[in-house]
């Protein structure tokens, strides 16, 4: 699979843990949210952490995480912590 270069956001908690407010990331064109996640994990071992609660966006849609993705390069993924009710 043809491989794709990402923008990565990380809202809230997410940025805490990976200490960066966004990343690029390269990935096959053909992804899930989840394979996503697990490539996230290998730069920002902490990630994992919080991994089981993270919601994925793509180009500003929640996405399935077992769906198949396409992806192109300059694509928008938001990797969003569970918002705190209140």
């Amino acid at each position: 699979s043809v491989a794709v270069r990402v923008t990565v956001l990380f809202f809230a908690r997410s940025r805490e843990v990976t200490g960066v407010p966004s990343t690029e990331l390269d990935v096959p064109a053909t992804s899930s949210g989840s394979s996503l996640l697990h490539a996230l994990y290998d730069r920002f071992p902490r990630l994992r952490d919080i991994g089981s609660s993270l919601v994925v966006a793509h180009n500003q849609e929640y996405v399935d995480m077992a769906a198949p993705l396409q992806l192109r390069s300059g694509d928008e993924i938001a990797i969003i912590p569970p918002l705190s009710g209140g």
